[in-house]
């Protein structure tokens, strides 16, 4: 059965690069959704939904040292699995990373 997970970037104008690479993760569906703004907002943030096998959303989020490692820093991805909400940036990936990998996994 498909679970998904959701992934956002602190700097919106990294959310298409960020799309492109977890594209070439074979067998997953990834899909670009625009936030709907609430009362007072002018606008809100794009996001992304990662789709496919448990496996397959691990290999899709150990893409993301690497996206990290090709921008700016200070660039962080919030990844939001089962509810749970993690920062991953260059500063603590190493840590967080084995915590996300094994949520996705857990059913």
């Amino acid at each position: 059965m498909p679970q998904s997970i959701q992934l956002s970037v602190s700097d919106h104008s990294e959310i298409g690069a960020l799309y492109n690479r977890l594209r070439q993760v074979p067998d997953l569906e990834v899909l670009r959704t625009s936030g709907q703004p609430g009362s007072g907002q002018q606008g809100v943030l794009d996001w992304l939904t990662v789709l496919g096998s448990s496996s397959m959303l691990v290999a899709a989020v150990r893409t993301i040292p690497a996206y990290l490692r090709a921008r700016r820093s200070g660039i962080s991805v919030k990844t939001t699995i089962k509810g749970k909400d993690f920062i991953l940036t260059l500063d603590n990936v190493q840590d967080v990373m084995p915590l996300v990998e094994r949520l996705i996994q857990d059913d």
